[in-house]
């Protein structure tokens, strides 16, 4: 049996702190068995936590969420509510049923107090018509595969720089016309950042940056 490991010995990266932008940690860059530590350290330090639900056929075909638990955020929320969480609802291509899937992750953290979900239009479309959701919600956008376009009618756009949980190298190309297209519109980017992309992002107009590895390198238990 894993021990939990205590939000005490859980040690963020202090360049995080010095970005004067928003940050979230992505606590699904962390073993399961230490999520909860990594959130409350993020919260404790003044991040935002970025909890990732992937949702994706199991290997008997059934599909599983092999992301964040749905309901350690529950858990986290209830422990501390002002703990301001992302929940980031990500359908894998081939998923079947995703639909009642994303149904049933609005229904259980109904009322729970996310602050902002983050997903495409068709899943978000899915958790409106669920009820129950905070006023803000994100549109998930690719740039480097999809270009400059947000699309109208939301709270903000999370850029994808590359996959959650894979160690490319984050494109930033792209994101200055991104920026560009949607003036007034709150950007944020996920996948990948580093100091460097972090800076590079700022710089082209990002205010909100999603961090996981690199947030959680001085920890010995920062998943690789």
């Amino acid at each position: 049996m894993t021990t939990a490991l205590p939000a005490s010995e859980v040690h963020l990266a202090e360049w995080a702190r010095r970005l004067g932008v928003t940050v979230a940690a992505s606590i699904y860059a962390r073993p399961a068995s230490s999520r909860r530590a990594g959130a409350l350290a993020a919260h404790t330090a003044g991040h935002w936590v970025h909890a990732d639900i992937i949702l994706e056929g199991g290997g008997t075909g059934a599909l599983v969420n092999s992301g964040v638990e749905v309901a350690l955020v529950r858990e986290l929320l209830a422990e501390s509510p002002a703990m301001l969480v992302d929940v980031h609802v990500i359908v894998r291509p081939g998923a079947v049923g995703w639909e009642t899937a994303v149904a049933s992750v609005a229904a259980e953290l109904r009322g729970a107090g996310v602050a902002r979900w983050s997903a495409v239009p068709a899943v978000l479309s899915i958790l409106r018509a669920a009820g129950g959701l905070p006023a803000e919600q994100w549109v998930e956008v690719w740039p480097p595969r999809d270009g400059a376009e947000i699309p109208p009618g939301y709270g903000g756009a999370l850029a994808m720089l590359i996959e959650p949980g894979s160690k490319g190298s984050a494109d930033t190309s792209t994101l200055p016309s991104l920026i560009a297209s949607a003036p007034g519109v709150s950007i944020g980017v996920d996948g990948g950042v580093t100091p460097g992309v972090a800076s590079d992002a700022i710089r082209d107009g990002a205010t909100y940056l999603v961090i996981g590895r690199a947030l959680f390198a001085g920890s010995i238990t920062a998943q690789a």
